[in-house]
C-alpha cells in the first residue's frame, strides 16, 4: 500500500482526503502537514508542522491556495516539484469528474436505464497480437494502399466515434455520448446496429450525458456498456505533466482501471492509448489522427464507406475548420502536446513505440512513420 501526505489541514485538504477515501482506499493518508502550529489533528489524522524529518517520508500533495509559498518552503528543504511534492489539481479534477459520473449513474438508476461497466479484463479477451492500429476519422486514412490495409487487417485495431462508417471492422470500437446532440448519437448507434456483430466495446464520457438521453438508452439497449472516463484537462503543459507524474507515481491508472474507471484527456484517442498501454501492446500506430485539418475520411471520399446504410453528419465546406478543435488551447492542453506527454512519461518507459501511419498529420515528424 502506498502512503501520501497532504499539506493543508483545511477545506482543500478535506477534498483531497475524501477523494482517496472514496475512490482510492488502496492509497493511505499517513498524516497532514500545516504551518498553523495550533493544529494537531484534522479529520482523525495527525497534523504536523513541516520539518526536515516529516517531509521526506512520502509524496506530498499540496492542497492549499498558498501553493507558491509552500512550494518555495519545500524547495528550501531540497525537495523537487513533481517528484517529491505535487499540486492537488489532478486530484480535484479527478474528484469532480468522478462525482459527476456518480451523480449521472444515480440518475440512470432513477430513470430505469439498464447498464453495465466494461472492465479492462473483458477487453483483453480480444487481443490477438502486440500491434494496435488506433483509428480516428481524419481524411489521411484515404491515402492508405491496399497492401497497407492488408497489413492492418492482420493486426489488432481500434476505431472511435464515426469510424463505424468505414468498411474496415476493427477489433475494438468505442464511442462517446456526444454531448447535447442526440441526433448525432443516434447516427452513431444506427451504424453499429446496421452491421452484424459490430464490436461496440463501451460508450464513454458519462459526465457529458444528460437526462434527454435516458429514454433513448432504455429503448435502444438491453444493457448500456459504460466506462467512467476521467477527462484530465489542463491548460498548461506544466500542470498536465504534474497530473501524469502523480498518476504514475501512485499507480492510479491501474488502481482505477480495476473498477472500470479509465484515464482520458483531450480526445477519445488519448483514452484508447491508455488502454493499449495497459493491455500490453508493444506497437501503437495512430491513423487518421490528423489534427492539422478538420476533414473526415467520409467527407473526403466515399470509397471507404461500408454501404449505403451508413449515416454521418454532412457539413458544408465553410463549416470545416482549419485544424481540429482539440488543437485549441482555449479548451484544454492541445491534443498533440498531450499525446507526446503520454508517450514520454508512460509509453517509452514501458518499451512501447508510438507511431503515426501518415505524413498528413500534425504528429509527423515528431512521431515515427510506421509505413515507410
Amino acid at each position: 500500500m502506498k502512503n501520501i501526505v497532504i499539506f493543508g489541514a483545511s477545506t482543500f485538504g478535506e477534498v483531497v482526503a475524501q477523494f482517496f477515501s472514496e475512490y482510492l482506499p488502496q492509497i493511505e493518508i499517513a498524516y497532514f502537514l500545516d504551518n498553523d502550529q495550533r493544529k494537531n489533528a484534522f479529520m482523525n489524522y495527525e497534523v504536523f508542522i513541516p520539518n526536515d524529518e516529516n517531509i521526506r517520508n512520502h509524496p506530498i500533495i499540496i492542497a492549499s491556495m498558498y501553493y507558491k509559498e509552500i512550494k518555495e518552503q519545500l524547495e528550501a528543504y531540497g525537495l523537487i516539484e513533481a517528484r517529491d511534492f505535487f499540486d492537488s489539481s489532478a486530484i480535484t479534477i479527478m474528484k469532480r469528474e468522478m462525482d459527476t459520473s456518480k451523480r449521472i449513474i444515480q440518475e440512470m438508476d432513477d430513470f430505469g436505464v439498464e447498464y453495465h461497466f466494461v472492465l479492462r479484463e473483458e477487453l483483453r479477451k480480444y487481443k490477438k497480437n502486440d500491434t494496435l492500429f488506433i483509428f480516428g476519422t481524419g481524411s489521411s486514412t484515404n491515402s492508405f494502399t491496399e497492401q497497407q490495409w492488408d497489413h492492418i487487417n492482420r493486426c489488432d485495431s481500434w476505431g472511435v466515434n464515426f469510424w463505424n462508417v468505414h468498411r474496415l471492422v476493427p477489433t475494438y470500437y468505442s464511442t462517446e455520448f456526444v454531448y447535447n446532440d442526440l441526433d448525432k448519437f443516434d447516427m452513431l448507434m444506427h451504424n453499429v446496429k446496421a452491421r452484424s456483430g459490430y464490436p461496440l466495446m463501451y460508450i464513454k464520457d458519462i459526465p457529458s450525458s444528460n437526462p434527454n438521453y435516458y429514454a433513448y438508452l432504455i429503448n435502444n439497449f438491453d444493457s448500456v456498456p459504460l466506462t467512467y472516463d476521467i477527462r484530465l484537462h489542463s491548460f498548461t503543459e506544466q500542470s498536465q505533466r504534474q497530473m501524469l507524474l502523480l498518476i504514475k507515481l501512485l499507480n492510479i491508472e491501474e488502481l482505477l482501471a480495476d473498477e472500470g474507471i479509465h484515464l482520458g484527456g483531450v480526445t477519445s484517442i488519448t483514452t484508447v492509448i491508455f488502454h493499449a498501454m495497459a493491455m500490453g501492446y508493444k506497437e501503437i500506430i495512430l491513423c487518421g489522427v490528423d489534427l492539422c485539418n478538420d476533414t473526415h475520411f467520409y467527407e473526403d471520399s466515399k470509397d471507404y464507406i461500408y454501404d449505403s446504410n451508413a449515416r454521418y453528419p454532412n457539413r458544408e465546406e465553410w463549416q470545416k475548420r482549419e485544424k481540429h478543435g482539440v488543437m485549441s488551447e482555449e479548451y484544454a492542453l492541445r491534443a498533440d502536446k498531450y499525446i507526446y506527454m503520454i508517450n514520454e512519461l508512460f509509453l517509452q518507459e514501458k518499451g512501447i513505440t508510438l507511431y503515426t501511419a501518415s505524413t498528413q498529420t500534425e504528429l509527423y515528424p515528431t512521431l515515427k512513420l510506421y509505413f515507410q
